[in-house]
This record gives C-alpha cells, sequence and structure tokens, in this order.
C-alpha cells in the first residue's frame, strides 16, 4: 500500500502488551508512521517519546489526556472528544503551555462527564448526545 499507517496499541482489549524493542521493530518499516497509544503504563510512553522523537505519538485514553500531554504525545483519538472535543482541546493546550493545575482541573471535571457516560454505556450515550445535536450516528 502507498498509505502510510498507525498503530493501534491497546493492550487491554488486544491482551498483547507492546515492548520498546517491538515498536522500535515495527517502527523500522517505513509505512508506520506513529502509535495510537491507549495504555496506563506512563513509563513505556516516555521511553517510546525519548527513543522515537519524529514518531507520530496519540493518546487513546481520554480520562487520562493531562496525563498524556504532559508526556509528549502529539494529540489524541478519543471516543468522547466527538461530543467533548473543546474540552479535551483546553486540556492539550493548557498542559502543552505548562498550565498544569488547570489543565487537571478540566480533566477532573471531563472525567465526571466520562464517568456517567461510562456508568450508561458508552456507545450508546454518545450515539444520543450526537442524536440530540442532529448528528445521526
Amino acid at each position: 500500500t502507498q498509505n502510510n499507517m498507525i498503530i493501534y496499541a491497546i493492550p487491554d482489549l488486544t491482551g498483547v502488551n507492546i515492548s520498546i524493542e517491538q515498536f522500535g521493530e515495527l517502527f523500522n518499516h517505513e509505512k508506520i508512521v506513529g502509535v495510537k497509544y491507549t495504555a496506563p503504563n506512563f513509563f513505556l510512553l516516555e521511553r517510546i517519546r525519548k527513543a522515537y522523537p519524529d514518531k507520530l505519538i496519540l493518546s487513546g485514553f481520554d480520562e487520562m489526556l493531562v496525563q498524556a500531554a504532559i508526556s509528549g504525545v502529539d494529540g489524541a483519538i478519543g471516543s468522547t472528544y466527538n461530543v467533548n472535543g473543546v474540552r479535551a482541546r483546553q486540556i492539550f493546550d493548557l498542559a502543552k503551555e505548562g498550565k498544569i493545575d488547570e489543565a487537571y482541573q478540566i480533566q477532573h471535571d471531563t472525567n465526571d462527564i466520562i464517568e456517567g457516560v461510562l456508568s450508561m454505556g458508552l456507545y450508546p450515550t454518545l450515539k444520543e448526545i450526537l442524536k440530540s445535536r442532529g448528528i445521526d450516528g
């Protein structure tokens, strides 16, 4: 294929933890430009960022965006960003600006929302919110 690819590293869903060495093997492929990192191991995230500064690293855990931003991710892909993108952008920008306390406060508020969404079922709730905004998902 002529398309570039982003690896999805989601050990909680796949049961596979990718090591730093395995990331290296994958990143050696010219078409692999980065990773969507959806794991709570911030030590590994920091090691990946340090070892592969030119690779795109996207955070996948909405509820840990502030920690990921502080750890040097380039951006984020998250389910709740479809309905809560403004807050996510605020968290990311504030963390990058070094305004950590402000970023954490918005993350705490966002996590309260996420907790409510999860308690009602992630995808059905997101679909209903989108529907209420005129988007049929």
